[in-house]
């Protein structure tokens, strides 16, 4: 495949993902005349998703994570002129490339504001509170993988007042099993 991406670097965008090895993906991108991974990226945010995961590096994930959050830029296939069937895939392909995208914090600050529930894919040497109460704040199902170190009751409220009833089920289930704590107590007597 290296041979035929050199010739035909837009050929990359055909290939089946067991052929777009690390060479590959440079040698396409060199092709398409691009400088770096990272300015591809930046240019076709959609490329990321096709890329080696090997090449997730620093400067290529702040390169997506700003063009596709803060520059508003599409990252969906169709706009690579990729089939339709070929959509799908690629679809499911960026699910599987969040967890190599948010391992830095940087990138995790962008993204989690406009994907609330990746929150789930930030490791753990990642997680700040200021993290956890963004993604709750735009989404309170992001509750379900903040850390219990940082379930204040602020958090815990603010996840309760954008879905009281979903919440209080979710305080049922905990005083099921015994896991009552302190800030459960709390939200409770506010009732």
């Amino acid at each position: 495949y290296l041979q035929l991406v050199q010739a035909y670097p837009d050929f990359f965008f055909h290939l089946p993902k067991s052929a777009r090895t690390a060479k590959v993906c440079r040698t396409a991108i060199t092709g398409m005349g691009h400088n770096s991974i990272a300015e591809a990226v930046a240019k076709r945010p959609q490329l990321l998703h096709l890329l080696h995961t090997s090449l997730y590096d620093h400067d290529t994930c702040l390169a997506y994570a700003r063009a596709v959050f803060v520059n508003g830029e599409s990252d969906q296939p169709a706009a690579t002129g990729l089939a339709n069937h070929h959509q799908l895939q690629s679809s499911l392909e960026a699910v599987c490339s969040v967890p190599h995208l948010l391992r830095w914090h940087d990138v995790c600050e962008i993204v989690i504001p406009a994907r609330p529930l990746s929150l789930r894919y930030v490791p753990d040497e990642l997680l700040t509170y200021e993290l956890c109460l963004s993604a709750v704040t735009k989404d309170y199902g992001a509750f379900d993988f903040v850390p219990d170190r940082y379930k204040t009751q602020e958090l815990c409220m603010l996840a309760f007042a954008r879905d009281p009833y979903t919440f209080s089920l979710k305080i049922q289930t905990v005083s099921i099993f015994g896991f009552v704590d302190h800030t459960v107590f709390f939200i409770i007597a506010q009732l």
